[in-house]
């Protein structure tokens, strides 16, 4: 998730503008709208399987500098715990050794910038799960590969260094997939495995890291091309043929996790996702892990044929409220979600839940109010209105967001600050009210698409 999620309050229209810029281009041709009859088949059992999923490690080398102005500066645009990353991937590795899992999914952003010394750790990190007998299979996400933000820190400088490109990720993390995969896209880093017999994982590069360097900032969007979507459709046709279930891994969401989220940040779900999760549901994919918002959200999409894809989106590790999840397929063809928090770390002394909800409400508060100033709302206007915004979104990341309708109202508003108020309010609305299913504990059921919270 690029650090300038929260430029929320900009001018009047241009995110609709943007919207539409990003749907341009060559449109997508799909394989499964001819196979109709073909894809009448029953949808295969999944076998049991019991796994866990985390995402957004944000992984970063303190060796590259943790104090100083230019740190201290990047922190502050920023609203991740960056500093205790290390600590924070250790405190989930010793609750998965200790599981009974025996996979791991790892859905993209494994380092703050993709520095190559911060990928070799995250890898010596993952080691550790492999050694205790549990795969791990990782994709990844717009901040890992080709990233010219690849810096160190040293007082009120930065330094460049070496990121990575395509091939070095493979060669790093080929452990952690790709040399387990049954089949390889030879087009991008995509794969599929089969960690359980009975069910495939295919694990989908959805990053645009190409132009990178030319344009000198990691492309944040994430999209298909032509060839890795005919891959896609290829495997998921072998799957049909085969009789074999599959769960979907990708870092961008495959559709919006709030109402307007479209609109706000269509950049953190994958373009055509409405045609893409179409596809992934007519192939008999019922659930893709996704990442890249930071939140921890679930949300479900029905299709008029029957069909339906559930899209779990799991927070970031270093970003309140700092979860990971725990899965379970039972022979009853449900799937229990279970959201655990990582609580204690080592290296710091106190209620590390509170204070990550203090830390990334106080980053957004920053962030939010300044981009009020920004765009000509007084400051008296501006501090009425960022608690509202922030708090929005806090809920969001943690999954507590209610099915309850809320109207935000703030009374006396100038005419200016009331337009941008006005115009932006469904953010602030929106963000609160869930879309089904419920985000943290919750039973899904493969066969019917319903669900139910676990109490």
């Amino acid at each position: 998730m690029k650090k300038g999620l929260l430029g929320i309050m900009g001018l009047i229209g241009m995110l609709a503008a943007l919207a539409v810029l990003a749907g341009c281009g060559k449109k997508l041709e799909f394989k499964y709208v001819s196979e109709t009859e073909f894809l009448t088949k029953p949808a295969a059992a999944f076998p049991e399987a019991k796994f866990i999923t985390m995402s957004d490690l944000h992984y970063f080398d303190k060796s590259l500098g943790i104090s100083g102005q230019a740190y201290s500066n990047y922190l502050m645009e920023d609203r991740k715990l960056l500093t205790f990353s290390g600590s924070l991937l250790q405190a989930a590795i010793e609750i998965i050794k200790q599981s009974p899992a025996t996979f791991v999914i790892v859905s993209g952003d494994l380092t703050k910038d993709g520095e190559k010394g911060c990928h070799e750790k995250v890898a010596e990190y993952l080691a550790e799960i492999e050694a205790s007998g549990k795969a791990v299979y990782v994709i990844p996400g717009n901040h890992d590969i080709n990233n010219p933000d690849a810096v160190s820190y040293n007082g009120s400088n930065t330094t460049k260094v070496d990121s990575i490109n395509d091939k070095e990720f493979e060669q790093i993390y080929g452990q952690y997939g790709y040399m387990e995969a049954f089949n390889r896209d030879t087009n991008s880093l995509s794969y599929a495995a089969e960690p359980v017999p009975g069910l495939w994982l295919l694990c989908i590069d959805s990053t645009d890291h190409q132009d990178n360097y030319k344009l000198g900032t990691p492309v944040t969007p994430g999209k298909l091309t032509q060839p890795e979507l005919d891959w896609i459709e290829k495997i998921l046709h072998d799957a049909v043929v085969n009789n074999k279930a599959v769960i979907a891994v990708m870092h961008h969401g495959a559709m919006a996790h709030w109402n307007g989220q479209e609109q706000l940040h269509p950049e953190y779900i994958i373009d055509d996702y409405s045609d893409i999760s179409k596809m992934l549901a007519a192939y008999h994919v019922r659930v893709v892990f996704t990442g890249h918002y930071h939140a921890n959200d679930i949300t479900l999409k029905r299709f008029d044929n029957g069909s339906f894809l559930f899209d779990i989106e799991t927070g970031s590790l270093v970003t309140y409220p700092c979860p990971i999840r725990v899965v379970g397929i039972g022979a009853n063809q449900k799937m229990t979600v279970n959201t655990l928090l990582i609580k204690d770390i080592p290296e710091f002394d106190g209620d590390l839940v509170a204070y990550s909800k203090k830390y990334v409400t106080e980053g957004l508060s920053s962030l939010i109010y300044h981009k009020l100033k920004k765009y000509g709302v007084d400051d008296g206007e501006a501090q009425q209105i960022t608690p509202y915004v922030a708090e929005a979104f806090v809920m969001h990341y943690a999954g507590e967001d209610t099915n309850a309708k809320y109207e935000a109202k703030i009374d006396g508003l100038s005419l200016w600050g009331g337009i941008v108020f006005n115009n932006q309010k469904y953010v602030i609305e929106n963000l609160r009210v869930d879309l089904e299913p419920t985000d943290n504990d919750v039973v899904l059921d493969m066969k019917e698409g319903a669900w139910s919270a676990i109490k």
